[in-house]
């Protein structure tokens, strides 16, 4: 598996997973946002790295 590939799976994991807690009120909204924030940084190095990939081949 690729590593952007790994990312981008991370990233909408954690995205699933701080949208049940947050409606499940377990996650208070300002670190819904940070976890939100996270997945956006982490699927933003995912692109860099494919588009990296995708000019190497």
């Amino acid at each position: 598996m690729k590593t952007y590939s790994l990312l981008y799976a991370v990233s909408a994991l954690l995205a699933v997973l701080g949208a049940a807690l947050r409606i499940t009120h377990v996650l208070d909204r300002p670190y819904f946002y940070g976890l939100i924030a996270i997945c956006i940084v982490l699927g933003t190095i995912g692109n860099v790295l494919r588009h990296k990939d995708l000019k190497r081949k």
